[in-house]
Parts: structure tokens; sequence; C-alpha cells
């Protein structure tokens, strides 16, 4: 029978997950661009028809005092003309407002949501790592490895008790004897992932990649 293979089904969900709310978030972002144009160009339109309207309103005291002089005046009054161009610019730039809120908070709501899938895709890669069969063949190698270099390392110490010379152990292998001397050990063995750097990177590619092989997979399949 084969290792077990870790389901990664539940990571791959998160990760389409955050690509679409990545996509939400871009285009929000962009027509959070277009509508702050038209906010502007909506604040811009009220200014102008506001100062249209005291200039309408300059006019009309005019036109009053004209008429109460018994002067001819031509044509009717713009006053309330203005005053409803007036009202209608407000309006336009109210509605202007209220959509730019509406996605400001929109942007806010996916950005929220986005960091917590990145954190539950992150844990969820962390999980599949520390459970990956390549991960616990790799922590058998290196113990099977110590094993052996520790009966090595056992075997030149009884020479050396019995008066064989055996010389000054140089290299690794000599700083493997120093090793198990100083901490009775031979090899420092990551018990989790993230103790090792391929592993911990490997976990980090995963989470942005469910289809990203584990270290042991890819010497298996370079072999």
């Amino acid at each position: 029978m084969g290792a077990p293979v870790v389901s990664r089904d539940r990571l791959k969900d998160l990760v389409a997950q955050i690509g679409k709310v990545e996509s939400d978030l871009v285009k929000v972002s962009d027509l959070r661009w277009e509508l702050s144009g038209k906010r502007m160009t909506a604040e811009q339109a009220l200014q102008k028809a506001t100062e249209e309207l005291e200039q309408a309103r300059h006019m009309d005291a005019s036109r009053l005092v004209d008429v109460a002089l018994g002067r001819d005046v031509a044509g009717p009054s713009d006053l309330t003309a203005q005053e409803e161009r007036v009202m209608a610019a407000k309006a336009d730039l109210d509605r202007a407002e209220g959509y730019c809120a509406e996605v400001r908070a929109r942007s806010e709501e996916y950005q929220t949501l986005l960091d917590t899938l990145k954190v539950k895709a992150t844990q969820e890669a962390n999980r599949i790592t520390a459970e990956s069969p390549e991960f616990a063949a790799m922590l058998e190698d290196v113990r099977q490895a110590e094993a052996v270099l520790m009966r090595a390392v056992s075997e030149v110490q009884i020479l050396k008790r019995r008066g064989v010379p055996v010389g000054k152990l140089h290299g690794l292998f000599g700083e493997l004897a120093d090793r198990f001397h100083k901490h009775g050990d031979l090899v420092k063995v990551p018990m989790h992932p993230v103790e090792s750097t391929e592993w911990a990177q490997f976990a980090q590619m995963l989470a942005m990649n469910p289809d990203t092989p584990a270290p042991g997979a890819r010497l298996k399949k370079g072999r």
C-alpha cells in the first residue's frame, strides 16, 4: 500500500475563494476611481450652479428695483429655474457620494474577508504540510540515518576505550561525534515543518497554489 494522501480539497476551495474576492476587490477599486471622478464632476456642477444662482438672485433683485421704478424689464426672471438647477446638482452630488460611500464599505468588507481567507489558507497549508507522508518519510529517513551514525560513533568509542588508535575524527563524521557528546543526538530533526526552511517555504507556496508538490515528492519524481 502506498502512503496515505492528505486531502487538499479544502485548501483548493479556500484558494478559489481568495481568487474570487481578489477579483471583486480589483473591480471595486476600479469602480471607486470611476465614481470618484463622477463625484468630482458633480461637485463642480454644483459649484457652478450655486455661483449662477447668486448671479440670478442679484439680477432678480435688480429687476425688482427696476419694476418699482417703473422701468421696462425684458423677459421673465430666471431665479426659479436656477434654484431648480442647484437642487438637481445637489441631488446628483448626494447620489454620487452615496455610491462612493457604498463602494468604500464594500472594499473594506472584501479586504476583511480576504485577510480572513488568507489566514485560513495558511493554517490549512500548515496542516497539510505537517500531515504529509513526504514529511513523515523525511523524518523516518533522518531517524534511520541517525541510528546508523550513532552505532558508528559508538564503535569508535569502544575502540578508543580498548586503546585502539583511531586518530582524530575529522570532517562531517567528527562534527557529528562532537554533537553526540554535547547534545546526545547527531542530527537536529525538525519536528514541525516550520522548523525547516524548505518545508516552511513549501507551506507558503502551498497556501497560494494547492497543487505545489512536496519537497519529497519532487525528489522522487526526479529520480
